[in-house]
């Protein structure tokens, strides 16, 4: 695992709730396939209005994003951002004109850890610190393969509830 280091968070609200990211099944096991990766799911705790599915469907919406640059599928990312999330639609943008033109990612999928979020009824703002190993991506069939360099970056993830459901909001970096 990846050590690192503590998030600051500047202009947080008095109240700010640290919540722990759910643990994966014990019986959860990873295997090799040569078929394509089916589609994330979200887990049931990302339907509940609370603190803890804001941060389940944050978990599930990073999931979504790393299936799309692997894949090409955007259509999961698109359904849980909202068509006002700038930050989400830049990255459904850069992935599905890689993919439209030939082109693929390889490796460089987020991880995410120190998981803080702000709850107000039917709103969230989730910060988290996203990782990444080195990878490399193609923009198209005739382009060679650009190195990306491994990193990490200070995140927020806004979401909001409606309709018995979270949707992304903004996506951002934050300034640190």
């Amino acid at each position: 695992m990846i050590a690192i280091t503590a998030l600051v968070l500047a202009g947080c609200k008095d109240g700010t709730e640290i919540i722990e990211p759910p643990q994966r099944s014990s019986t959860e096991t990873s295997h090799k396939s040569t078929a394509p990766p089916s589609a994330p799911t979200f887990s049931p705790q990302s339907k509940q209005k609370s603190p803890e599915g804001a941060v389940a469907f944050t978990q599930g919406w990073v999931a979504a994003l790393n299936h799309a640059t692997q894949t090409g599928d955007v259509k999961l990312l698109r359904s849980t951002s909202s068509t006002d999330c700038g930050g989400c639609q830049a990255y459904i943008r850069r992935v599905s004109d890689v993919y439209r033109d030939g082109g693929r990612y390889y490796g460089g999928r987020w991880r995410i850890s120190e998981i803080e979020v702000e709850f107000k009824a039917a709103q969230a703002f989730v910060y988290f610190k996203a990782a990444w190993s080195g990878s490399k991506v193609r923009k198209s069939r005739a382009s060679e393969a650009e190195d990306i360099r491994a990193g990490s970056d200070d995140l927020v993830l806004e979401v909001r509830f409606n309709d018995g459901k979270w949707t992304a909001q903004s996506f951002a970096r934050l300034k640190t």
